[in-house]
């Protein structure tokens, strides 16, 4: 009723709260596939009208070949059109780290997106907004600046390491941060690549906005 009262054809849902149980650096790396609840619980209540709710799956990106397996699975068994994943780096490692490579590549051959959608400031240790938990006032301060600034982290990661250059069909969603600091952000990757992207690592034949 809902969605007919504001004219919207088709919904994604993004899971419940409960996928912020596999945001934690400490989780073992066999404990996402113990903790299926907010999958099935997506799963399940799209089940009331199917072709109108669509449900985007999390991962934990602990331990990239089981990230690997459940994408595998929420995709081709349980119908998840998209991917959730945390743009924070998970115990040390970043997205553009060569471990998460097979990711990348099955998200591509399943043509599913994978939408960044930044956790509580409390969840990952990694986390731009920490460093102000236990502070006066400090929920206000740190979840203004942990969600646009874990996204343009990750952002940074997908263009300037060369991680869509290298996977042009994998399409990604940065979510919940707004986006005014978009244009400047993309301008500014453009201006530190060109000081200092010849002398790195893994060279880039197009800009990072591009």
């Amino acid at each position: 009723m809902a969605m007919d009262i504001e004219g919207i054809d088709v919904a994604v849902m993004y899971g419940p709260r409960g996928r912020q149980i596999l945001c934690h650096d400490e989780l073992a790396p066999v404990t996402p596939r113990r903790l299926p609840e907010p999958i099935t619980w997506a799963h399940d209540y799209c089940k009331t009208d199917s072709q109108r709710l669509k449900f985007a799956a999390q991962i934990a990106m602990h331990d990239v070949s089981t990230a690997v397996a459940e994408v595998r699975r929420c995709v081709s068994e349980l119908g998840a059109v998209a991917i959730i994943g945390t743009p924070n780096p998970v115990n040390g490692q970043h997205l553009h780290d060569d471990a998460c490579e097979p990711l990348w590549d099955e998200l591509e051959r399943l043509n599913v997106p994978i939408g960044f959608h930044p956790t509580g400031t409390t969840a990952l240790s990694d986390d731009a907004g920490r460093r102000y938990v236990g502070h006066a006032n400090f929920h206000p301060i740190a979840h203004a600046i942990c969600n646009p600034v874990e996204l343009m982290g990750a952002m940074a990661s997908m263009t300037t390491e060369g991680v869509l250059e290298r996977h042009p069909k994998l399409c990604c969603a940065f979510l919940e941060g707004t986006a005014g600091w978009l244009y400047w952000w993309l301008w500014r990757l453009d201006d530190q690549w060109e000081k200092f992207g010849p002398g790195c690592e893994h060279q880039l034949s197009m800009m990072p906005s591009e």
